[in-house]
């Protein structure tokens, strides 16, 4: 492969990541909505509830143009970013499992920096909390979003570390023959 390649690669596997945040901004949507309505039904002022809702409206917009431009412009990006040196960097062997297993681990990386940062966020509010038995962790939204990031991180070390056994796993299971039915004479 190429310098200009392996950039180019790099900003569509950003551009997925960027694709998948903005779905899981996508998700909180409908929360959101059933939130303005039920401040506007306690007294709130609709257009407060409204511009709150156009706000957590916008950041998933955002995304999915980022990752539209990150997935649409990758080669001129990898362009600015390299050359257009056509001369190979890559070892021969570097092949479509290598290419996977570098994917794994930036999809790894992209997971685990989010996650901890969340988490960090979640365990210094709980230790520096004088009431945390009864504020902290009787909260479900707190522990619910303490035992997602501890999930997050889990499965983000398990794509950093274990990339190459599960390359594996896909690539033997993607290359695995399927059964062939018997011939039935009758």
């Amino acid at each position: 492969m190429t310098r200009h390649e392996i950039a180019t690669l790099a900003c569509k596997i950003l551009a997925l990541w960027i694709l998948s945040q903005a779905i899981l901004g996508t998700l909180t949507l409908p929360f959101a909505i059933l939130s303005m309505l039920a401040d506007v039904f306690n007294h709130r002022s609709f257009n407060d509830a409204l511009k709150q809702l156009l706000v957590m409206g916008l950041v998933p917009v955002a995304y999915f143009l980022a990752a539209w431009w990150f997935w649409a412009l990758a080669p001129r990006i990898a362009s600015r970013m390299v050359g257009e040196d056509t001369t190979p960097v890559t070892q021969p062997g570097f092949n479509q499992e290598s290419a996977m297993i570098v994917a794994c681990t930036a999809v790894g990386v992209f997971l685990f920096i989010p996650a901890a940062r969340d988490l960090v966020n979640y365990l210094l509010r709980f230790f520096f909390d004088d009431n945390r038995f009864t504020n902290e962790w009787r909260n479900l939204s707190w522990q619910a979003g303490f035992w997602s990031r501890l999930t997050e991180i889990t499965l983000s070390l398990w794509l950093i570390f274990g990339s190459r056994g599960l390359v594996q796993f896909f690539l033997s299971m993607r290359r695995k023959d399927l059964p062939t039915e018997p011939d039935v004479k009758g």
